[in-house]
């Protein structure tokens, strides 16, 4: 297809998806604007498309060219659109960071949540606490699942703010891409939490505490031969937990294997049993494993019971987070609590004060992770 074929397709697309309500209260240049800057933040819109004409979007609207005209310029200074003289408007290269100008600076006590997960119980916990602190101030929240694809990230942000929110929480993505300064978060209040930001306010837990108490808690038990399982990414959290995992061996005394490393794909079952069967085929198996999360662990001891494998006696088992499930399994699951819904509740709080002008005293700071819950999956408790 040629350059002036795909240009008129795209231009097609545009005017198909624009319309204006003139009985609505807001203005008509208002409306245009954004739209079209509802598309461009969704990426329908992408760098170097061409918008239609004034004229030819002035026809297809029924409204005067002057109306289009002012939509177009208000773009162009807001960074999203390129006019030239005798030529098409085009979109300029995407950045997320630029729509924050769109909104009024008038409240809408509404905020945006950013997860990997909906079905994570890590997340539904986050967000139960995030609920609790948005309807203590009226604040509605919305709420965007990327299914762990990271570059839906920043078009979910470009999207709320797009839309007029408030604010909003990324949870467990790195939002530093398009972040270059302090002055850029300032303006658009955006809290990080569980990854740490280079800029702005963010809010994590304390991972590495975490690795180190279910660790140590093995080796009390006299297990020498402990494994870890984490997720396959290098993210900072991650990072953190095998920091204490690896401090709990080198403080008593005891190997550090790269073997008993495990990486996964994910933090749910699936992943846990896959896990499992990883740690059956080793030619020497661990007598005990630290995994990443209570859902992997929940995985690996239905994945240890089906091959006739005993917990703990044959293999002990740690975990992290703490979630009600942790006490349904057999054996029931000692795991280091994870205060998930103060996490909530704390980044909450934070972009609360972000949203009304306020500088907090505090840009980075950590949730304490110190109660390890003791059940049967350690060799505790087993009368």
């Amino acid at each position: 297809m040629s350059e002036d074929n795909r240009s008129k397709k795209n231009i097609n697309e545009v005017m198909e998806h624009l319309s204006v309500n003139f009985q609505a209260e807001q203005g008509l240049i208002l409306q245009i604007k954004k739209q079209i800057a509802w598309m461009i933040a969704g990426q329908i819109l992408d760098e170097g498309d061409a918008l239609p004409s004034v004229r030819e979007l002035a026809r297809h609207l029924k409204v005067n060219m002057h109306t289009v005209r002012l939509a177009y310029n208000r773009l162009e200074t807001e960074g999203l659109i390129e006019t030239r003289p005798r030529a098409r408007a085009r979109v300029l290269s995407y950045d997320p960071l630029r729509f924050a100008d769109q909104t009024s600076r008038v409240r809408s006590h509404t905020v945006g949540i950013i997860l990997p997960s909906m079905s994570n119980p890590f997340y539904q916990a986050f967000l139960k606490g995030v609920q609790l602190v948005a309807e203590q101030n009226n604040t509605l929240t919305f709420i965007c699942s990327t299914y762990d694809d990271e570059t839906l990230a920043w078009r979910y942000y470009a999207q709320l703010i797009t839309n007029g929110v408030d604010g909003a929480i990324s949870v467990s993505h790195d939002m530093s891409e398009f972040v270059r300064s302090e002055e850029d978060v300032i303006k658009t209040p955006l809290v990080s939490v569980d990854y740490p930001a280079r800029f702005g306010y963010s809010i994590e837990l304390d991972h590495k505490n975490s690795g180190y108490l279910a660790t140590e808690h093995l080796i009390q038990h006299g297990y020498n031969r402990i494994a870890l399982v984490r997720y396959t990414l290098d993210v900072p959290s991650m990072q953190q937990i095998q920091l204490g995992y690896e401090s709990a061996l080198r403080q008593a005394g005891i190997h550090i294997s790269q073997n008993l490393i495990l990486r996964v794909n994910g933090f749910d079952r699936t992943s846990g049993e896959t896990a499992a069967q990883s740690l059956l085929l080793m030619p020497e198996r661990p007598d005990a494993v630290f995994m990443i999360s209570d859902q992997l662990a929940i995985g690996a001891i239905q994945a240890f019971q089906k091959a006739g494998i005993s917990i703990p006696q044959d293999i002990a088992i740690t975990s992290f987070n703490n979630i009600p499930e942790a006490t349904l399994i057999t054996p029931s699951l000692t795991t280091v609590n994870a205060p998930t819904e103060q996490l909530g509740q704390a980044a909450m709080h934070l972009l609360n004060e972000l949203i009304a002008g306020q500088m907090p005293k505090h840009k980075h700071s950590c949730l304490p992770c110190s109660e390890l819950v003791i059940r049967q999956s350690c060799g505790c408790n087993l009368s």
